[in-house]
């Protein structure tokens, strides 16, 4: 019984001539063992018999226990993953847009944003290896709830992908109800804003408690987007 439970569970496993013998020997086995029931039913052995009959019946009950159990996780399973997702849906996507020359304070935001329990892209921890890292960003901030961008003397005149991000997402807050945030520049110095953003209400992160006012300041345009969304289903 164990040789076909390993044989049924590493048949691809092993060479196809060790195959033919364990299935040769397992037939041979199965045979025996009915022989065996045979033999003692003509002696009038009916004890070995039912003996034998209760622990096929046995093992027949725990191969059934094991299958409704393995239902039944496949079930929890299911359902966890579903309630992730919409879990997920509740939390707000973050976007960090920074200049290279300010990794450092763009980690340090990244970290504020990530510990307070938003999702945050931020390139350097976000995007694999490998993949098409144009297309991703440009992904990432078409589904973005919001776009951070961290503003700096040195971000606002530098020529860069910094400013292609910024283009993208000036069009895709065209997209966006006029009276929802979407994107949110936040000085990590004293500088002027660029003329394409002084639209938008800044939020200056240096200083004590700077990041932390823009944290609340999602959460505050999150809040009011959803409940703006709840009106708009009742």
């Amino acid at each position: 019984m164990n040789a076909r439970k390993w044989l049924d569970q590493s048949g691809d496993a092993i060479q196809s001539q060790v195959k033919v013998f364990l299935e040769a020997s397992i037939m041979h086995a199965e045979r025996a063992g009915a022989s065996l029931v045979e033999l003692a039913k003509s002696f009038g052995l009916a004890s070995v018999v039912e003996q034998y009959n209760k622990q096929e019946i046995e093992y027949q009950d725990i191969l059934s226990r094991v299958s409704e159990l393995k239902k039944a996780l496949d079930r929890v399973t299911k359902k966890r993953d579903e309630a992730q997702r919409l879990l997920l849906n509740e939390i707000p996507k973050v976007f960090i847009s920074y200049a290279s020359e300010d990794e450092k304070e763009a980690r340090k935001t990244h970290k504020l944003l990530n510990k307070t329990g938003f999702q945050c892209w931020f390139d350097k921890e976000t995007l694999v290896p490998g993949v098409d890292w144009d297309q991703e960003i440009r992904r990432a901030i078409r589904e973005t709830d919001f776009i951070i961008i961290l503003i700096s003397t040195r971000s606002r005149t530098k020529r860069g992908y910094m400013q292609r991000e910024i283009k993208l997402a000036l069009q895709v807050n065209e997209e966006i109800p006029e009276n929802q945030a979407f994107i949110i520049p936040a000085r990590i110095e004293e500088c002027e804003i660029p003329h394409q953003l002084s639209r938008y209400h800044y939020c200056d992160i240096f200083g004590e408690g700077g990041e932390q006012r823009l944290a609340e300041s999602i959460l505050i345009h999150w809040n009011s987007r959803s409940q703006s969304l709840r009106a708009q289903g009742d």
